[in-house]
């Protein structure tokens, strides 16, 4: 049995947070990622990529792509200070 841990993060209001690097974030060949915090997924919108380069990275062109978090209140940057 292996065990798997990341830094230690601050959590505490924490409403999203998907990690490259860890593998419960995203699943090979899919389109959507997993928040690590919550039962919140993203998707991978106009070739945004995962690579295993770095032990794991997002890839964005820096066009177009981003990963859609839909309309979810509670992660609208500015809306909950």
């Amino acid at each position: 049995m292996s065990l798997q841990r990341g830094p230690k993060i601050v959590t505490d209001g924490l409403v999203f947070y998907v990690d490259a690097a860890n593998p419960r974030s995203y699943v090979s060949g899919s389109t959507t990622t997993n928040s690590l915090v919550s039962n919140d997924t993203g998707s991978l919108i106009n070739d945004t990529y995962f690579s295993t380069d770095n032990q794991g990275t997002w890839n964005f062109d820096g066009i177009d792509d981003y990963i859609n978090l839909g309309d979810y209140a509670a992660i609208k940057l500015g809306t909950n200070f």
